[in-house]
């Protein structure tokens, strides 16, 4: 996180406070790591998912 707030002091423009600026970085950081990670699970999910519905029913339920 303090690396990408180091990054992105040159695009800091005085629009609003440098506290709300850091924070909105960190932020942006944080759900980004979060969501990666959610998509990683979601494909790991879906890949056992289609492991498991060898039937058309399984089919139906997944669909």
């Amino acid at each position: 996180m303090a690396l990408a707030v180091w990054r992105s002091l040159p695009g800091f423009s005085n629009q609003c406070t440098l506290n709300t600026y850091i924070y909105r970085v960190i932020h942006n950081v944080a759900v980004d790591h979060i969501r990666r990670h959610s998509r990683a699970t979601e494909y790991e999910l879906a890949d056992e998912i289609v492991d498991d519905n060898i039937s058309p029913e399984g089919d139906l339920i997944h669909a």
